[in-house]
């Protein structure tokens, strides 16, 4: 067996399982990184995660052999102690009915547990220090990560963020070890940025600016999501030198995890239409009026005397009660499922018509790319995208792969939604799958020989 010359450490909060957006990046690269004979080592917030991870075989043998150092800090100890007491107040017999568009309200807790919990979350936002929730795993992942680097001779550290507060482990252990490590700071969202400090005070704003500023100024390279993510906060800080220091590696999808894929393929007479939206809704995607402007676009049909009764828009993911609710007006043409497997996500993708992308009017929706629509790519599907003007409309327009409307204007997001209908349904659908040359650039092995072509870019080795 070939001898591993290359070690590198992660450090990131949250790791599989499970498969979240915050973890699959990481997850998919040590993948082709093991591949590649490099040794990995994760060191994450957790309790026995390598336990975890070795209960679900099939995901287990996508990275066997990684080394997952668990590095539990006071936050995981009070959420499990939280997690106890909350779970006495949940009626978990009075849950959402998913599979139709009946919407029971579950109970919530008692108002005084509730209130005081809100008054927590209000106080923590106030802090100055990033993500104070999660900074209490800081000082114990130090101890850890030091001891591992001396112990495994380790020279590449990649800390990844969310959180914000892992890039400071990074730093201390830069200022500790200096040349003799190689550090990439990988940040995968903003953070000076973000509305969480950005609306923030002024003390926190400048704390945050501050510790940001230092990160990419000692992080021997630093990687962004996005091409404008990158220059947005190279310009916000002024850097105009050793601008080869910063690198873009946007997320992607692995083409392993469209192998052995069945779905059921639409009849060539188009009867029925599926507009299928994959993921979770919560938080600022909740401001997207889809579902408003599902509702003005059937109105239209209506008023046409125009049957809408195969045009179907599926939900499937996570959804906030909130949304289910909203959607729950809409008498018919709605279907909701619950959270599937990635294979049953992916079968959904391929049996969609339309596939739909939601991201909030904002700064960070401008500059992102949400991590299903790589895989949206690679099925061909046009693509309905449902974001403000950036990162992936350039992608749509480019290409011709689909339609792009503002999130909070109903009116063009249900004009969008007629277009695309009319034209899939036409001889002359135009709508272009993206050229193999250019999908492959969002390949996650291609992504991860991106990522060892920086860390082969350490001068003092």
């Amino acid at each position: 067996m070939t001898k591993r010359k290359n070690i590198v450490l992660f450090i990131i909060n949250r790791f599989a399982p499970p498969i979240t957006g915050g973890t699959i990046r990481v997850f998919k690269n040590t993948k082709y990184l093991i591949q590649k004979n490099w040794q990995v080592y994760i060191l994450c917030n957790s309790v026995n995660k390598l336990s975890q991870l070795k209960k679900i075989p099939k995901l287990y043998s996508e990275i066997k052999g990684v080394n997952i150092i668990d590095a539990p800090g006071l936050d995981e100890a009070l959420k499990r102690i939280l997690s106890k007491i909350l779970f006495k107040h949940i009626d978990n017999n009075n849950s959402i009915k998913i599979s139709d568009n009946k919407v029971k309200k579950t109970s919530f807790l008692p108002k005084l547990l509730k209130a005081s919990l809100q008054k927590i979350k209000k106080f923590l936002k106030k802090s100055i220090i990033p993500d104070i929730w999660r900074y209490l795993w800081v000082p114990f992942t130090i101890e850890k990560a030091k001891k591992l680097i001396i112990q495994k001779k380790i020279k590449y550290i990649i800390t990844s963020s969310p959180s914000q507060s892992t890039q400071l482990i990074g730093l201390k252990l830069k200022r500790y070890f200096h040349d003799s490590i190689f550090w990439i700071a990988d940040f995968r969202d903003l953070w000076s940025l973000s509305p969480a400090i950005s609306e923030s005070n002024n003390k926190t704003k400048n704390v945050n600016m501050s510790l940001e500023r230092n990160i990419i100024k000692n992080a021997d390279k630093s990687i962004f999501i996005s091409e404008s993510a990158k220059k947005l906060v190279l310009d916000f800080f002024k850097i105009c030198e050793n601008k080869e220091r910063y690198f873009t590696i946007t997320n992607g999808y692995d083409e392993d995890d469209f192998k052995n894929i069945s779905f059921s393929q639409n009849n060539k007479n188009m009867k029925k239409l599926n507009i299928n939206y994959i993921g979770s809704i919560f938080g600022p995607r909740m401001r997207c009026k889809y579902p408003e402007a599902i509702q003005t676009f059937l109105n239209r049909l209506t008023e046409k005397n125009i049957t809408a009764k195969n045009i179907i828009f599926n939900f499937i993911g996570n959804l906030k009660q909130s949304y289910r609710i909203r959607l729950s007006k809409i008498k018919n043409n709605i279907d909701i499922y619950p959270h599937l497997s990635h294979a049953e996500a992916i079968s959904k993708m391929y049996e969609a018509d339309i596939l739909v992308v939601l991201l909030n009017k904002s700064l960070e929706g401008s500059i992102a790319f949400t991590g299903k629509i790589f895989e949206y790519l690679r099925t061909g599907k046009p693509i309905l995208a449902i974001c403000p003007k950036g990162e992936v409309t350039n992608l749509i327009d480019k290409y011709s792969i689909g339609e792009a409307a503002d999130p909070e204007d109903k009116d063009e997001i249900a004009s969008k939604i007629a277009v695309m209908i009319k034209k899939i349904r036409s001889e002359k659908n135009n709508y272009k799958s993206l050229p193999d040359k250019i999908l492959q650039n969002f390949n996650r092995k291609y992504l991860t020989d991106k990522l060892i072509s920086i860390l082969h870019k350490d001068n003092s080795k």
